[in-house]
């Protein structure tokens, strides 16, 4: 990256708690930067993702323990640890439109609808997935009516 000359640059004056400035120039050190730039890459990574779209998580220090105590027991990499399990507690919803679809699908592979209460579910599931779909003939299906007309001599007036 070019280097943009420091008069060019924002400048901002930040209160820091005591100690915490060394705890920054600690971790620069450590890092092999300068404190500025320990700064900036903190908040840099507090305000966008990470490459390939991952973004940090802030764990209670008590939480951090407990993981990287079982991440040294199991020999596994902390942040792994923690993706496995928000994984396996947040599974992929499967696209529900898709199992709209097969559940029409499926209905009519079997024959098609026969009573009522088929014909309004393959027709509710066709007006949420805003689709027609094809019977086994390969016939579009038109959604039925079934609501009963009243011959206009026997409906009633007010």
């Amino acid at each position: 990256m070019a280097r943009v000359p420091a008069k060019d640059l924002d400048k901002v004056i930040v209160r820091l708690p005591d100690g915490m400035r060394d705890e920054l120039k600690a971790a620069a050190d450590a890092a092999g930067r300068s404190t500025n730039a320990e700064i900036v890459a903190r908040l840099d990574a507090s305000l966008r993702p990470h490459e390939n779209g991952v973004r940090p998580v802030w764990l209670p220090e008590h939480l951090w323990d407990r993981i990287e105590s079982e991440a040294n027991l199991t020999e596994q990499d902390p942040n792994l640890l923690i993706l496995e399990v928000v994984e396996r507690a947040f599974p992929p919803r499967p696209d529900f439109k898709a199992r709209l679809l097969g559940l029409v699908r499926e209905i009519y592979e079997t024959g098609g609808p026969r009573t009522k209460d088929e014909h309004l579910l393959v027709d509710a599931l066709r007006a949420l997935t805003g689709e027609e779909v094809a019977n086994a003939s390969g016939a579009q299906q038109q959604p039925r009516s079934w609501t009963k007309r009243m011959p206009k001599n026997e409906i009633p007036s007010d």
